[in-house]
């Protein structure tokens, strides 16, 4: 099982490091740190991020006749499917201290566009950003959200703003599962 994991973790950032190009044009928050603990997190120049966003906190809760937004998705990371999907299960793993969740962006639009800003609904949780802010069609990319201790949150909402307002801002839905483990043998066993 863990051997499974470790693959599928594996296969994930391997995806995210070919699809994206890595990241480039980062700036790093200050961190005197040893490197053996957390490294800093990552936010590509140009990337807003905004935290207890009222436009997130006030974000409609996820209907499933409502239509997904445009130009982007979710990815599931525990299928085989580069499909996008309007809600995942996102389990979180343990990464020097922090709890980590990934969460997969596939472009499913045949427009290039970049994001401009990340809006989340609070502050217990900070942003790693494993990709570029452009994405091309088909493009998967990886935005890592960092939490001191796991969460449990059905409909967690975030917004992705667009340069130039090219798209309207979208609003994502995810369910934040404690143990990515836990999420696989549970779905293991259906």
């Amino acid at each position: 099982m863990k051997n499974l994991i470790k693959l599928l973790l594996s296969t994930i950032v391997a995806l995210s490091i070919v699809s994206c190009g890595g990241v480039n044009e980062t700036e790093t928050a200050d961190s005197s740190e040893a490197a053996t603990e957390i490294s800093p997190v990552r936010i590509p120049a140009g990337l807003k991020v905004e935290y207890s966003s009222i436009d997130a906190l006030n974000a409609s809760a996820y209907d499933s006749t409502a239509e997904w937004g445009s130009p982007l998705a979710l990815g599931d990371g525990l299928t085989n499917s580069m499909n996008g999907f309007p809600i995942v299960d996102v389990g979180a793993y343990p990464d020097n201290g922090k709890m980590i969740y990934d969460i997969l962006i596939v472009n499913q639009s045949s427009d290039t566009v970049t994001i401009e800003a990340i809006k989340l609904p609070g502050n217990s949780m900070e942003v790693n950003w494993e990709g570029r802010l452009t994405y091309k069609p088909g493009l998967l990319g990886k935005i890592q959200l960092r939490s001191d201790s796991a969460i449990n949150s059905d409909d967690f909402r975030f917004i992705l703003t667009y340069k130039d307002n090219k798209y309207p801002p979208q609003t994502f839905h995810i369910n934040l599962r404690p143990d990515i483990h836990k999420l696989i043998a549970e779905r293991e066993a259906q």
